[in-house]
Order: structure tokens, then C-alpha cells, then sequence
């Protein structure tokens, strides 16, 4: 799990109109990946309380594109993952 929040982490960006907006909060990101490291599906379980920032948090898995195979000894076909993603100021 650290290494897919890393990853996510490289690619997150926090909009400027947001920021000139001072926009803030946090939502969460529902994605299953397949043993090969595809984004299977993916929803937002819940909003930050902003559009753009919602809009944004779906279009950083598309930025990531691809996370690493599943390491050795993980033998589940796919992984569901809940993250939460936080925009502060």
C-alpha cells in the first residue's frame, strides 16, 4: 500500500484555480487493480466538497496510467484499494 500511495503521490497535482480559490478538502478514491498493475475501475467514494478538486482526484489515476504487478506472494487476481486525497493549503 505505501508503494501505491508513493506513486500516486509522484503524479497528484493540486490545480491553481483551486489554490487561487483557496480550496480545500479531502476525498476518496475507490479503484480495483488486476495482478498485472491495470486500473480496473475506480469511482469517488467521497467528494471533497469541490468539483474541480473531485475532478481532479479522477484524473490522477489516469496521470499514473499503470501501477507495478503485484509482488510475489500477493496472489489475489485483483486488489481493491480505498485511498484518501487531501488538498490543503
Amino acid at each position: 500500500m505505501a508503494l501505491i500511495a508513493a506513486i500516486m503521490g509522484q503524479y497528484k497535482e493540486y490545480p491553481r484555480p483551486a489554490q487561487n480559490a483557496r480550496m480545500e478538502g479531502t476525498g476518496e478514491l475507490f479503484f480495483v487493480l488486476d495482478h498485472s498493475g491495470d486500473i480496473v475501475s475506480r469511482e469517488l467514494r467521497k467528494s471533497s466538497g469541490h468539483e474541480l478538486l473531485d475532478k481532479e482526484i479522477l484524473d490522477l489515476l489516469d496521470r499514473v496510467g499503470q501501477f507495478p504487478r503485484f509482488p510475489e506472494g500477493i496472489d489475489a487476481p485483483r486488489l481493491e484499494i480505498v485511498v484518501p486525497i487531501q488538498f490543503s493549503l
